[in-house]
């Protein structure tokens, strides 16, 4: 099928309405193209059907691969059965064959990268995953993977630059359905490297998004927060906002413990930051708490520093946090209120 699916009447529709016609059933499903096939054309794959169909369709493109031997699929396989056997050659040979035929795919660059990873080549396979995202824009798992490794090296300023990219990339591409995501994890990444008036920008287009659905706790709270260590004055009411929209969060469930612990540590600056001290130590203390039943193996993520921690870090943050909060002062030596603010 042609790359412009979207239209109404257009080629997409009119395939639809013939599987309807010969399928006997109309589909409700999810459709995108399957970028493993191997193929002149893209395919179009139905990828929550349970029923013969399905499994038919399966079946013929496992077979399609296994038959072409210089197919993406069968090299991309062997890549994989090659580095889980520690065949370093054999990499090197399926991504001689690889490049030979598919140099234009993104695939081809990050199986370079994975092999380098996984043989301890760091420094290449970042070249490799860059390229690959150069190659094609909306390929995540290579996009992934080179913030994986470059926030494990502490490197928050490089990952920063990488989002900047993706979201220009993204941009020249048409592509507006991925640039949440990015943008989140340029907030975070950016925080985590203070460069906070570029995470103050971020959380502000997430923020504008999600106001159509009545607002969105964690980025209310990110853009808070990020405007709170850029210096710049938050509105009492921001606060109280997203105090309110925790409270709706409550009704609809607890979460996992260490989702809980996140938003526990983070709300505790909202109470602080409107004088409500006694409300900002208690959430605290819960935190506290509830940490006793985390693996001491376990990561964290902390707002202290908006990195994933140890749980031996992640408590030490929380007790620094809970002895300022005695001395009315945020951790990070932000002066409180003397009094509680009352908002209508």
């Amino acid at each position: 099928m042609p790359p412009v699916m979207s239209g109404k009447n257009g080629i997409l529709d009119q395939r639809l309405e013939l599987v309807e016609r010969e399928l006997g059933f109309k589909p409700h499903l999810m459709v995108h193209y399957d970028p493993r096939m191997a193929l002149e054309e893209s395919v179009v794959v139905w990828d929550q059907m349970r029923n013969g169909t399905s499994f038919e369709f399966q079946q013929l493109r496992d077979a399609v691969s296994n038959y072409d031997m210089r197919g993406l699929d069968f090299l991309l396989k062997g890549i994989d059965d090659a580095i889980q056997e520690h065949d370093e050659l054999r990499c090197q040979e399926l991504l001689a064959d690889l490049s030979e035929d598919y140099s234009d795919r993104a695939e081809c660059h990050y199986s370079y990268a994975r092999v380098a990873r996984a043989f301890g080549k760091l420094n290449e396979a970042e070249v490799h995953l860059q390229k690959a995202i150069e190659v094609d824009a909306i390929f995540k798992p290579a996009f992934s993977e080179l913030l994986g490794i470059l926030a494990a090296g502490k490197r928050f300023a490089d990952a920063v630059q990488v989002c900047q990219r993706r979201l220009i990339q993204l941009g020249d591409a048409g592509i507006s359905e991925a640039r949440p995501e990015v943008q989140h994890r340029l907030g975070e990444l950016a925080m985590a490297a203070e460069l906070f008036d570029v995470a103050v920008a971020a959380y502000h287009e997430l923020c504008k998004a999600a106001i159509q659905d009545g607002g969105s706790l964690v980025d209310e709270f990110n853009y808070a927060e990020s405007r709170r260590r850029a210096k710049t004055r938050v509105p009492h009411e921001d606060w109280k906002r997203i105090i309110e929209l925790r409270e709706k969060s409550i009704e609809g469930g607890a979460g996992s413990l260490d989702w809980r612990l996140n938003r526990l540590q983070a709300m505790h600056i909202p109470y602080a930051m409107l004088g409500q001290i006694e409300e900002a130590s208690s959430l605290l203390v819960q935190v506290a708490d509830l940490v006793r039943a985390i693996s001491p193996r376990e990561r964290l993520f902390s707002v202290a520093k908006y990195q994933y921690q140890s749980v031996a870090e992640f408590t030490r943050w929380n007790d620094e946090m809970l002895k300022a909060i005695e001395s009315r002062r945020l951790w990070d030596g932000s002066v409180l209120p003397t009094s509680r603010y009352t908002i209508p």
